[in-house]
Parts: structure tokens; sequence; C-alpha cells
């Protein structure tokens, strides 16, 4: 008679083959709960049987788990992803206004923006930080600016404009 951790095992690996049907792939997000949480555990402990540590993971359930094409590393995730296209939409805005330094209120952009200079302060005062070397390179390739002051010369356009729709 299986045991009451096996049946659980199989149940959430025919989840795992039912998500794989509908999304073609096998790589569910962490927060997705139960599964996400489940997919987790199995990296986990088969981080453990590569380190040669104790593992719940038998060969039988590796073998299953890579026949449907499972992934054991994880690839690089959908934040990385993100990241890579905030990145080139700086790259983009840089090619439109000549510099890489989108201001704070200009939406999502600029929100990405003012955390990635959050993420370099962290990371020059050694704390942790989501901002990596190659992301950092990255960035300052193509001239944008960590520490940023409010152009001094903006302020008189602002002025101007409220010069001018005070005028209207």
């Amino acid at each position: 008679r299986p045991s009451l951790t096996s049946t659980h095992w199989d149940q959430r690996f025919q989840e795992l083959v039912d998500f794989k049907k509908i999304h073609g792939h096998a790589n569910v997000p962490r927060g997705s709960e139960p599964l996400g949480g489940w997919v987790s555990e199995q990296r986990r402990v088969f981080r453990l049987l590569e380190e040669g540590k104790r593992s719940s993971l038998t060969n039988d359930k590796r073998e299953k788990l890579e026949s449907i094409g499972f992934e054991f590393k994880r690839r690089p995730s959908l934040t990385s992803t993100h990241w890579d296209q905030r990145f080139q939409e700086v790259v983009d805005f840089k090619k439109m206004h000549g510099h890489a330094n989108v201001p704070r209120a200009s939406g999502p952009l600029g929100t990405w923006v003012d955390t990635q200079r959050q993420a370099f302060r962290r990371w020059k005062e050694g704390k942790h930080s989501t901002l990596t070397n190659d992301k950092r390179e990255k960035l300052e390739s193509i001239g944008f600016r960590f520490k940023c002051r409010p152009s001094r010369t903006l302020t008189p356009w602002y002025q101007r404009f409220e010069e001018l729709v005070d005028f209207k």
C-alpha cells in the first residue's frame, strides 16, 4: 500500500503534468500555491542530492520529473526578463532624450529607475541588493547615473510652463 507521502507526491506530480499541458512548461511560479511551493521543494531536495546530502528525492521521482521536462535548475526568471525589458526602455528613452536619467515621476519606467538607484545605494552600503555587477555595468555602459540630483536648468522651464498656463 502506498504511503500517504508518496500519494501526496503523486497528486502534486499529476498537477504538474496538467500545468505543463496548459502552459507548455513545468516552471510553476513560486507564489502559485500549493503547486509552486511543491515545485520549489523538488528543486531544493534535488540540490541536496547533488551535494551528496540526504534527500527525499528518489531516482524514480527524479526520472518522473525529468520525463516531463522538469528543470531542476531554474532558468533566468521572469524578473530578469522584466529587468531586461525595462533596461531596453531606458535605452530607448536615451535615444529619444539624449540621456538615460528618466524622471521618477514618469510612470512605471521612472519607478523602475528609482528602484535601480535604491538598489545601488544598498549595494554601496554593503547591504543586500538586487543590483548585480552585470546589471550595474550594463546601466553604466549607457550613461545611466545612479546619483541624480534634480537639474537646476529644469526649474525655470517648469516656472515658465506654469506662467504660460496662467497666461492662458
